[in-house]
């Protein structure tokens, strides 16, 4: 008949055949329970166990020999014969307790450790994020510049522009106030040639020294109308000129600041559209190109100016 207390054992050691330990571990628990082992009692007790390759034994053997080897009398200090029997339930109850606790210490070495590992590589995506995001500002911040540099530029080129346009400006006022007086002195000098062609006439009987003088200043008079027909043609061609500098310099204004085109304009005349094709309407040689223009017509003037002194 088997008792409670064996059936008990029973089912204990069917519960702990299946567990294994570190037999270091399962010593220190013979210790916990007051239990010294003689060094020819711990020989026996690991001679009995088998130790697989990670130096670990079945739990339910070490209890059968630990129950074989120390169920026996133990002599007590005083002198006195006392029978302590070794209980297998108590070892059982030791070592389960370790094992949970081993177990829980496991358990929360293996968490720390996962929690470790996730903690690293959140921290390196966080790093890469916080390089990608320094970079990205890194090149906005130049992006940034370079746009700032372009306005700037833009800006000075505008500048530059509007006051060749008020200078051009300024000379075609002036080579209109010249023309027209051109003009009015060309429109004289007909009239005293008229004037003096009719003298001639009235006054061909004169005596020969009056009529030489007089076609000497008739001759002059001649001179003089031809020089000023020259000079006022000269003068139509430089205002011409003046006139489509300013129309295309207009021109390439109103592209840079409404970004639309106006060539098509009925009041855009056909050399202005000519000048304005050769110049080119973008790019960086416009200036250069204008500035080259504008110095040829300066030269222009300039020559006028001094033969008509």
């Amino acid at each position: 008949v088997i008792t409670p207390r064996q059936n008990d054992d029973y089912e204990l050691q069917g519960r702990n055949s299946i567990i294994r330990l570190k037999a270091e571990k399962l010593e220190r628990a013979l210790n916990y329970l007051g239990i010294q082992p003689t060094d020819e009692e711990q020989q026996a007790l690991r001679q009995q166990l088998q130790k697989d390759s990670k130096g670990t034994v079945s739990f339910g053997d070490f209890v059968e020999v630990s129950r074989n080897l120390f169920s026996m009398p133990l002599n007590a200090t005083d002198g006195g014969q006392k029978s302590v029997a070794f209980g297998v339930n108590e070892i059982a109850s030791l070592l389960d307790s370790q094992l949970v606790t081993c177990d829980s210490l496991e358990d929360d070495v293996e968490r720390l450790k996962k929690e470790r590992n996730e903690a690293l590589k959140e921290m390196g995506k966080l790093k890469e994020q916080l390089s990608e995001s320094v970079n990205l500002q890194q090149q906005l911040t130049e992006e940034l510049q370079i746009v700032k540099q372009e306005a700037k530029a833009a800006v000075e080129e505008t500048r530059a522009l509007r006051s060749r346009i008020h200078l051009a400006e300024a000379a075609q006022r002036q080579a209109r106030g010249m023309e027209m007086d051109y003009e009015e002195v060309i429109r004289l000098l007909e009239a005293e040639i008229v004037e003096l062609k009719a003298q001639l006439a009235d006054h061909s009987g004169q005596n020969k020294d009056n009529l030489q003088d007089l076609r000497k200043r008739v001759t002059v008079l001649d001179c003089q109308l031809r020089k000023s027909e020259s000079a006022r043609k000269t003068f139509e061609v430089a205002t011409e000129k003046l006139l489509q500098f300013v129309e295309v310099v207009h021109e390439i204004l109103s592209d840079n600041s409404t970004s639309s085109t106006v060539l098509s304009d009925s009041r855009t005349t056909l050399p202005t559209k000519a000048l304005l094709a050769r110049l080119g309407r973008i790019g960086p040689t416009v200036t250069a190109a204008l500035a080259a223009e504008a110095r040829d017509l300066a030269k222009s003037v300039r020559a006028i100016l001094e033969v008509d002194c």
